[in-house]
């Protein structure tokens, strides 16, 4: 849970020598673990770091530890279960928006628009026919894109390709 943990300790239970160490502690595992292992970074869950602002805050941390050539790439979901659910099939997939998200901002306003695109899709008994909606932790609600396992893998994949 480091990466979970670097990301949304509060400033009262995390100092930056507590936040550094995590930093220094996940690079020196992946540069000497990386020569000798396949490496999955254990990325949390959609519950947890499923929304906006952390899923870009993961992917600059992760950028800074300057070895994403040694990850084969994230494990999810490993410790809190979340269920895997259906796939929203939205704007999130497409790949023509992919170019067109050049700056921090923009990928900030594209998550966004996509997150109240899923939110009145999902509002209510609208929510019922679309299999993508069923959010029994209510993350969509309360500004999840991670509302389950493969849509947070989705908007991870989303933001890993703009930021990095």
């Amino acid at each position: 849970d480091a990466v979970g943990n670097l990301l949304s300790s509060s400033a009262s239970c995390s100092s930056r020598a507590t936040k550094q160490a995590y930093r220094d502690g996940l690079s020196y595992a992946i540069a000497v673990l990386g020569d000798v292992a396949i490496l999955y970074l254990d990325a949390s869950h959609g519950g947890w770091l499923g929304y906006v602002d952390a899923l870009q805050a993961m992917s600059k941390e992760v950028s800074r530890l300057d070895t994403m050539r040694k990850l084969r790439g994230f494990s999810t979901n490993v410790a809190n279960y979340q269920p895997l659910g259906s796939l929203c099939k939205d704007e999130m997939l497409s790949n023509t928006s992919t170019a067109e998200v050049k700056t921090a901002e923009e990928l900030t306003t594209f998550l966004t628009s996509v997150l109240s695109a899923r939110q009145e899709k999902c509002a209510g008994s609208n929510g019922d026919t679309d299999s993508c909606c069923n959010d029994p932790c209510h993350l969509i609600e309360s500004y999840g894109l991670g509302h389950s396992e493969l849509n947070y893998a989705a908007a991870m994949r989303r933001v890993f390709a703009a930021e990095i």
